[in-house]
């Protein structure tokens, strides 16, 4: 659908930032633009990390979708990166359309252990009415 809006392109470079973290792309655009994950943490074994999206709908229901591998799977008008091996769902942004998951990497990860994550939002605005950030990848350390 168009909504008269101007077309909107967001680009990230794939290159890794502090602690193993790499943008992919892949967002679909919502209510207030093509919403973005961060990660931060050094993701070594037993290590808090935390989840960061924003740029999202106010007071939505959003899930983290997390995989062992990426995908690239065509789904509802944007781009699902990661495999859909685990669901972290039931999380709503807050006022300012952000929303943060924090937990800690596996003390059993080797390091090398790869995962990718995206969040997807429901988001009447979008086409499809979903929302999705950038695809993200972690590298254990």
């Amino acid at each position: 659908r168009n909504l008269g809006q101007t077309p909107y392109v967001q680009v990230f470079l794939a290159q890794p930032n502090a602690g193993g973290w790499t943008f992919l792309g892949l967002g679909h655009r919502g209510a207030h633009g093509t919403p973005l994950l961060r990660g931060t943490g050094p993701l070594t074994a037993g290590t808090p990390l935390a989840l960061e999206t924003s740029h999202a709908l106010s007071l939505a229901p959003l899930a983290i979708v997390i995989g062992f591998a990426r995908q690239d799977l065509p789904l509802f008008d944007g781009t699902l990166a990661p495999s859909p091996d685990l669901v972290a769902a039931g999380l709503v942004t807050d006022a300012n359309g952000a929303a943060s998951f924090a937990a800690t990497w596996p003390a059993a990860a080797a390091a090398g252990t790869l995962l990718w994550l995206q969040s997807w939002i429901l988001d009447p605005a979008a086409s499809a009415g979903l929302s999705s950030s950038n695809g993200l990848h972690a590298i254990g350390r």
